[in-house]
């Protein structure tokens, strides 16, 4: 199970704002920064630190599903 933190600081909240909206929207709009900030003052960041990792990889069945 994961161990999530709770992350309150703001700056790296808008960090974390910033790439989510760059990822989804395709890059940064002007201003779109100071809007993060905005919602940032209500936000907190979760980080979740696994306590395992389970993989597949189907290259290893060389195309035989």
């Amino acid at each position: 199970m994961a161990t999530p933190r709770s992350i309150e600081d703001e700056a790296r909240c808008v960090q974390v704002l910033t790439k989510i909206h760059a990822k989804h929207h395709g890059g940064l709009a002007s201003g779109v920064e100071e809007v993060m900030r905005a919602q940032a003052r209500k936000r907190v960041v979760l980080r979740l630190t696994p306590a395992r990792v389970v993989s597949w990889d189907h290259r290893k069945l060389g195309g035989a599903y």
